[in-house]
């Protein structure tokens, strides 16, 4: 049986949702906790194992209208071990949403992008 997983929103945590039957994770919302370590353990943990197998692809899904620096780290660290597994020749898309006019978000997601080279990364502005 494929993995499942929903985390709810919160005022300072994202809504995740993990799908691994349709290769699909979203995270939605802000991202400012506290312990930002403790919030990305379980949706890292699962990718990490995720990425080891031999999966067909990957579409993660980014809405996030705000995240601290601690939350910017470890997006990026599962950013780059995505990109990492692409490197080796898996399908991997991740659609980065922006609302209009969020420039920080938006340099974020322009930054990722150009370290990350092997996976398909598109900005989407909403």
């Amino acid at each position: 049986m494929a993995f499942k997983m929903e985390l709810p929103l919160t005022e300072s945590t994202p809504y995740v949702l993990i799908d691994e039957e349709a290769e699909y994770m979203r995270f939605k919302g802000e991202s400012y906790s506290e312990n930002t370590i403790e919030f990305f353990k379980k949706p890292t943990d699962w990718l990490t194992r995720y990425l080891a197998t031999d999966f067909n692809s990957l579409v993660f899904d980014c809405e996030l209208e705000y995240f601290n620096s601690s939350s910017s780290k470890l997006l990026y660290n599962m950013l780059k071990a995505m990109d990492k597994r692409a490197s080796h020749g898996k399908k991997i898309v991740v659609n980065w949403y922006v609302e209009s006019g969020n420039d920080i978000v938006m340099e974020s997601g322009e930054d990722f992008k150009d370290e990350l080279t092997n996976l398909v990364f598109n900005i989407l502005e909403v």
